[in-house]
């Protein structure tokens, strides 16, 4: 028997299954975890075994599994057919894209390994080191003997062994249970009261360790140790679980009943595909409930994917106080540990809710009945990085395999998903309700020839003053993090720009640090213009810090708090402190604020409209009305201000008018214009190869694409990207099939040192 396997190597030089013949005392199934000798050097490697079967068409001398790691396969047939497709449509090693559905535990690390070959040769303090053995783990402690070493290891005296072990550390913890086959035969054989009354305590009870049983029972540890000796104890182990309870300080109130949302339910039992537009968070909870109600009945799970951690805390301990249910909350602000752990009790169906951020979404879920996508429009739901995917279409390939239903829930959903409820190929479950919101728009531009300030007008600054005086809270929300957006030169006029990007760094005045909004390069603040060595430096912009700093000083006496991170512990402050009445104002961005909900929030303040709307980006103006919509709906009796400086722009109009048909409509027509989505797909290919012919290779593959395609297509390029330091060629276009044409270039390089990327689904391209 042979088994394909797949190396655990990102090169897209071994993209490719590798047969291995199965010794006979082994039991190998697909998706088990195998060690494998890989390379002329037989480096024992990790692999996914895909395929098991009789024959191989491998001509040469076929190498045997070394071990198999796993007692039950950890993926099922179904995340293979997902990694296929995946790998298919983001053009990527398979391998990258198994590494997504696998904990980062489970892969495998490199330790080496020193065996003495002949001791006589050896430097004694070397010797030692081995304190008798003839195979030694090499420590840091073999650090100082690395000259000897290599001498050693040339006159044949040492040898090198590499192997590859798991990276998980499980903790047992020993405890202690009556042996009742001892206790029913020879309880009565005991003299001592105290141990007989240790064990009558015990009769009946789980395990308990050595430390409970003292101090439980206030007995000595030389009892429990003499009871175990004699066998009226049995020493058990079991696992420390590493999981912590992460819960937020927030106030569930009863739930209302909504007509509507029990129609919605009616449709669910019908359709499996579902746009759900949502009016509020109240609405949200409420048809977040009566879709979990739906799956217990049927006895199945439900997926709920979030687009950021806060969004997960915020979900997690909503549904926590709801249900009895066993939940689980998975990010990547969990310990390597705990998310290992979770892993391996969702392998055994441990959860009836599971929440996720896309990091973990394409685990190997079970009995899924639902998989619920919060906030679809997010743009988080598209990997940037390699295997560059669109989560939003790969659930919908999920969905279909598991026979699962499919629910987009969106506050403003993308104009691709809407477009398909238009054509009736999503259910669309919406209820247009108007809340009565008072909105006011500021304009920037005459509150400037006022001699306003640029962050806080006196429209804004007065009806903070009103809620601040009632002791109410205020939420203002700017999309930057930093103090400034730039830093320029008054002498010169230049700017301090990113070395990759050429674009300005924004300043960060806490660290005294310039970032890259884009690659995120950093350094640290020149007191000088690089360029011509003024010290005469303009700050350009703002951003919270500036902001965060300004409302301090012109509100000295209250708190004010900026969340800047997706910390659980930061909002669980943010969450308290509203709770308790210490906080007055909070700032933070956008994404943040849609897990922030209290009572006490009376005002919301969009301090600078203008930094989404001039986003470069074809996307900017839908990220703009997301963002309104969402502050909108933040609490039922909350005043919005917004500051802008285009208060005519077609965005605000339509959003003050509730009316997102009408922005659909004029936003479809400009994206018509721009050719870009969701009528034409605009896909990036990044082009890596020696400076003499990287371009001569984009400009062959730019010819490729338009030569196969004739029509509905577009490639502009190639240009050099500054920030991915590559080649790129634009492609827009509206074939469907275009990945068999993407994947007959990719294998055309693949043996080459000519790298090819495929980015189909970027969230940057402007």
């Amino acid at each position: 028997m042979y088994a394909h396997v797949i190396i655990d190597n990102p090169s897209s030089q071994v993209d490719i299954e590798f047969d291995y013949l199965i010794p006979r005392s082994f039991n190998v199934l697909v998706g088990m975890r195998v060690k494998v000798p890989f390379g002329p050097s037989n480096k024992p490697t990790l692999g996914i075994v895909l395929e098991v079967s009789n024959e191989t068409i491998y001509q040469g001398n076929v190498k045997e599994i070394l071990e198999v790691l796993d007692k039950e396969p950890i993926l099922n047939t179904e995340s293979i057919e997902i990694a296929k497709y995946i790998k298919k449509e983001t053009i990527c090693p398979i391998s990258r894209v198994l590494n997504l559905m696998i904990p980062h535990a489970k892969r495998l690390k490199t330790v080496l390994y020193l065996q003495i070959l002949n001791g006589n040769n050896l430097d004694a303090n070397l010797l030692k080191e081995f304190k008798g053995e003839t195979i030694c783990k090499y420590t840091p402690r073999f650090d100082k003997y690395e000259a000897v070493i290599k001498k050693a290891i040339e006159n044949n005296d040492l040898k090198i062994i590499k192997d590859a072990v798991e990276k998980k550390t499980k903790k047992w913890i020993k405890k202690y249970i009556v042996n009742l086959e001892q206790y029913n035969l020879f309880f009565d054989e005991l003299k001592n009261i105290d141990a007989k009354n240790l064990l009558m305590d015990l009769k009946g009870l789980d395990p308990l360790t050595i430390d409970e049983i003292i101090s439980n029972y206030g007995v000595s540890e030389y009892l429990i140790k003499k009871l175990h000796k004699t066998n009226y104890l049995k020493e058990v182990y079991e696992l420390s679980s590493k999981i912590k309870e992460r819960t937020l300080s927030i106030k569930i109130n009863d739930l209302p009943k909504i007509d509507y949302i029990n129609k919605y339910m009616d449709k669910y039992l019908e359709f499996n595909k579902f746009l759900y537009l949502c009016n509020s968070k109240t609405e949200e909870q409420v048809f977040i409930k009566e879709l979990i109600d739906k799956n217990n009945l049927e006895k199945k799970n439900t997926l709920i994917i979030v687009p950021d951690i806060l969004r997960g805390y915020e979900l997690y301990t909503l549904i926590k106080r709801l249900f009895n249910n066993s939940v689980c909350n998975l990010n990547s602000s969990l310990s390597e540990n705990e998310i290992d752990e979770y892993y391996d009790l969702i392998l055994n169906n441990e959860f009836e809710i599971i929440i996720t951020t896309p990091a973990y979404s394409l685990w190997p879920y079970q009995n899924i009945g639902c998989i619920l996508m919060i906030d679809q429009e997010s743009s988080n739901y598209r990997n940037d990085q390699s295997p560059r995917y669109d989560l939003n279409l790969v659930m919908d390939k999920i969905a279909s395999l598991k026979q699962s239903k499919l629910v987009y829930h969106s506050y403003c959903p993308l104009l691709s998903t809407y477009t398909l409820s238009m054509l009736d190929k999503i259910t669309l479950l919406s209820t247009k309700v108007d809340l009565e919101k008072d909105i006011t728009i500021v304009n920037m531009m005459e509150a400037l020839r006022r001699n306003e300030s640029l962050l806080i007008s006196n429209t804004l600054k007065e009806k903070m003053d009103s809620v601040l005086n009632k002791k109410e809270a205020v939420l203002l929300i700017l999309n930057n993090k930093g103090y400034s957006k730039s830093i320029s030169c008054r002498v010169c006029g230049s700017s301090i720009d990113c070395p990759k990007c050429k674009i300005p760094l924004q300043y960060h005045k806490e660290k005294e640090e310039l970032y890259c909004p884009a690659c995120y390069h950093k350094i640290k603040k020149p007191n000088m213009c690089p360029k011509c060595y003024s010290d005469k430096l303009s700050y350009n912009g703002f951003g919270m810090e500036q902001l965060s700093e300004v409302i301090k000083k012109m509100y000295p006496n209250k708190n004010v708090l900026t969340l800047k991170d997706s910390s659980y512990l930061d909002l669980e402050e943010v969450i308290y402190s509203l709770n308790d009445e210490s906080l007055d104002i909070l700032i933070t961005s956008d994404t943040f604020s849609r897990s922030i909900n209290s009572k006490r929030l009376k005002l919301v303040g969009i301090v600078n409209l203008d930094v989404v709307l001039n986003t470069p980006s074809f996307d900017a103006n839908h990220q703009a009305y997301s963002m309104l919509q969402h502050a909108k709906e933040i609490g039922k009796d909350i005043e919005m201000v917004i500051q802008t400086y285009s208060p005519k722009h077609y965005v605000l109009k339509n959003f003050i008018l509730n009316n997102y048909d009408e922005y659909y409509f004029v936003e479809l027509n400009n994206r018509k214009s721009l050719q870009v989505e969701p009528l034409y797909e605009v896909n990036r290919i990044l082009v890596q190869a020696d400076y003499n012919e990287v371009f001569k290779v984009a400009n062959n593959i730019k010819k490729t694409i338009l030569n196969i395609i004739k029509e509905d297509i577009f490639v502009i390029g190639p240009s050099y990207n500054f920030k991915e330091k590559k080649v790129q060629l634009i492609v827009k276009h509206k074939n469907k099939n275009i990945s068999n044409l993407y994947m007959h270039i990719y294998e055309l390089y693949q043996k080459t040192n000519i790298k090819i990327i495929f980015d189909r689904y970027s969230k940057n391209i402007s």
